[in-house]
């Protein structure tokens, strides 16, 4: 079955179709041949739950097995055709998957031959879009690029993520949408870092977190200054045997200086750009210091982290986007009167300070 969706010229990588969107379109029903077996209008959502409409399962001779396949999005100058690559019971994702090579009717976009050419297009890339979580890439590995917003140390980090969730959510940020099955974290856990300050190439700090295993996760950043662009390394279920200090001489062969300990507690609101499929968090977090101490560390933190899409020229949409959501940002703390500095004031940066003002303080 085809049904043809409003749409227009503007170029789009992912479209969520929810159970509260009415379709209200003509719909054509195919043979598996390519024979026009039955027309009409559509009016609704196709499914219930995962199921089939009774209308539509009725429609086409039971077919209780169905599930949404494709979007054609079609103007005059293209037709492109998004993919289903995560379904619900009250939604479907899609995503962008290739230009059909076929000539679409001018009145109703649908053409016999529309089905054999989307499974073509599809199967091309079926690696990437049919394996969960597989459709995510990253344009810069090891890199990490955010932005940052210094708070108040007194704050409310829940009651803020839950205005910037709503925003989202209620489609307040044009063009972004939350990402599927992933629209709110919380995190909190504990942090204890060492700076590296040479070789200068070197420069940076390595921090470790203990996970539920009695590990570590082991992460690095090399920055000689704080920068949106940091160069960035993780390590999963790190095992020390002895000191940190020790651990990070014999893995890098570099000196360490514990500079603090703290704990922090994030809420992530991660949004998806629907022109690109490029995904972003918004996090707001508080940093608890217990060495050295001091005053909690309160911030926004607005990060790219992966695409959702087959396009490489995504890449090229990532810091004008990252602009609008810090603009968007912005424009909220001001609307709640929340006291904040725009920066890119590291954790490092911060507990370095602290250092200083209370030298007598340390492991």
């Amino acid at each position: 079955m085809a049904v043809q969706l409003p749409s227009g010229d503007a170029e789009v990588n992912t479209v969520l179709l929810r159970n509260t969107d009415v379709v209200r379109s003509p719909y054509t029903v195919y043979t598996v041949g390519g024979d026009v077996f039955d027309v009409g209008e559509w009016s609704g959502y196709p499914f219930v739950g995962l199921v089939p409409d009774p209308r539509l399962a009725g429609l086409l001779l039971g077919g209780h097995g169905l599930m949404p396949l494709f979007m054609i999005s079609h103007g005059p100058a293209h037709a492109d055709l998004l993919t289903q690559v995560r379904v619900g019971d009250q939604d479907a994702l899609f995503m962008w998957s290739g230009n059909l090579r076929v000539g679409l009717d001018a009145a109703s976009g649908l053409v016999p031959d529309l089905l054999p050419a989307c499974i073509e297009a599809a199967e091309a890339s079926r690696r990437f879009l049919n394996n969960h979580q597989y459709h995510y890439q990253t344009f810069w590995p090891g890199t990490e690029i955010e932005h940052k917003i210094t708070l108040s140390p007194t704050v409310d980090i829940y009651a803020l993520a839950t205005v910037f969730a709503g925003l989202v959510g209620s489609g307040g940020v044009a063009g972004f949408l939350p990402e599927y099955g992933n629209a709110f974290q919380q995190w909190d856990f504990d942090n204890v870092m060492f700076e590296i300050s040479a070789p200068a190439d070197e420069a940076g700090y390595v921090s470790f977190i203990p996970d539920s295993t009695d590990t570590y996760v082991m992460k690095r950043k090399w920055f000689a200054q704080d920068a949106v662009r940091r160069r960035e390394q993780k390590w999963l279920h790190v095992q020390v045997g002895g000191s940190f200090e020790d651990h990070i001489r014999e893995q890098f062969g570099v000196t360490a200086i514990f500079v603090g300990a703290f704990r922090r507690t994030r809420f992530d609101v991660s949004c998806e750009s629907a022109q690109t499929g490029n995904v972003y968090a918004i996090m707001v977090d508080r940093c608890r210091i217990s060495d050295p101490g001091g005053p909690d560390l309160c911030q926004v933190e607005i990060e790219y982290l992966h695409s959702r899409t087959l396009r490489s020229s995504a890449a090229e949409h990532v810091d004008a986007e990252l602009g609008v959501l810090v603009t968007h940002t912005v424009r909220h703390l001001d609307a709640l009167g929340e006291a904040y500095e725009y920066g890119s004031l590291s954790k490092l940066t911060y507990l370095r300070r602290l250092r200083h003002e209370s030298p007598a303080g340390g492991r």
